[in-house]
């Protein structure tokens, strides 16, 4: 027994196992990951809207704007469902 159950653990051909060597299907050959962050310029101390009450300041200020970017060579991975047949569908009303 293995990991992927009762299969087989033994080669295709016994007398060439480089053989069953490969590249996966999901291989990342590169990979660039970036991340940003910007202070929005509103409140008490900034450039725009500083001169409001207290309460309009406690709302405004602080605010940022951030966001992870990632670009990696190889296959896309694809999510999706299977509906079997014992999902329940729901009406509304009912």
């Amino acid at each position: 027994m293995n990991y992927l159950g009762g299969a087989s653990q033994t080669y295709a051909d016994q007398y060439n196992p480089k053989a069953e060597w490969a590249i996966g299907a999901q291989n990342i050959s590169y990979e660039i990951a970036s991340s940003f962050l910007y202070q929005l310029p509103f409140g008490h101390g900034q450039a725009f809207l500083n001169n409001g009450n207290l309460i309009a300041d406690k709302i405004i200020n602080g605010w940022q704007v951030t966001g992870i970017e990632n670009w990696s060579t190889g296959q896309p991975i694809v999510l999706g469902s299977v509906d079997n047949g014992t999902t329940k569908k729901r009406t509304m009303g009912r």
